[in-house]
């Protein structure tokens, strides 16, 4: 068993993927077109690469309320590398990220992936039964979606306390890993960075405000926009572990009180 706190960052171009205080970073993308023509397994000399890297390289398949659609599907630099259509998120569709297959499939790969890398690291070898790991999960939603969509994204995420399963075929033996999303936080867009800002050491908080104080003098305001958005991300990913714990701590406070006056 394997146990997460995780929070992921669905964007546009890249999933941004802490779990645990490492961050990861991946493209948003994946081939849901895959030819089984170009099936090609894996040996026993490949276990060590896959592990360490099985986000770029895996071929998965999923059963979740998050992905309707149970095509095979590989991400990453392979799918970029594939030269089969992309699947990727439309900027001018009205469709939420709530709704879009390819923010399931990201969210439970990119964890499938970190979950196989650790089991690796533990035991030099990849499992042969069900790899079960508990996730306690924080994502966000952009502003104009959060109010319809975020109740029914936490209701799919958390599945009724059922795992998400995920299928991977790169071998000959199918490793399926069971991914149970113990509890979700989804915020606003931006709500998360303000949690970043308000827990964030002072150290921390002038070495932003030096960043910014150069990059006005010295790039383009296109060029400062990407880097208040990279800030944005970092600071969402630093808060969600602290948002988490604060959270549950508060949600224990309240069970013992109901204890103890039962």
């Amino acid at each position: 068993m394997l146990e997460y706190i995780a929070g992921v960052d669905v964007g546009n171009g890249y999933l941004k993927l802490g779990i645990n205080d490492k961050v990861e970073v991946y493209p948003s993308v994946a081939v849901n077109r895959y030819s089984l023509h170009n099936d090609l397994k894996l040996t026993a000399e490949d276990v060590a690469a896959f592990a360490g890297d099985a986000f770029n390289q895996m071929d998965a398949s999923f059963s979740s309320p998050l992905v309707n659609d149970t095509t095979r599907r590989i991400f990453g630099a392979r799918a970029l590398a594939s030269g089969e259509p992309l699947e990727e998120f439309d900027v001018f569709s009205r469709k939420s990220k709530a709704d879009d297959d390819l923010s399931g499939a990201l969210i439970l790969g990119a964890i499938a992936s970190r979950s196989l890398r650790d089991y690796y690291e533990e035991r030099k070898e990849l499992p042969t039964e069900i790899l079960a790991v508990d996730v306690w999960l924080s994502t966000a939603l952009p502003i104009a979606e959060y109010e319809k969509h975020h109740s029914e994204y936490a209701h799919k995420l958390r599945n009724n306390g059922a795992p998400h399963l995920i299928s991977i075929h790169n071998f000959s033996q199918t490793i399926t890993i069971a991914i149970t999303i113990k509890n979700t936080y989804i915020a606003n867009e931006g709500e998360a960075a303000q949690y970043g800002l308000q827990h964030a050491q002072s150290n921390f908080l002038a070495l932003i405000e030096a960043d910014a104080k150069n990059v006005r003098l010295t790039v383009s305001w296109m060029t400062q926009v990407k880097i208040w958005f990279t800030l944005r991300i970092l600071l969402a990913l630093i808060s969600v572990k602290e948002l988490l714990i604060s959270r549950y701590l508060q949600m224990d406070d309240l069970i013992r009180m109901r204890h103890h006056h039962s």
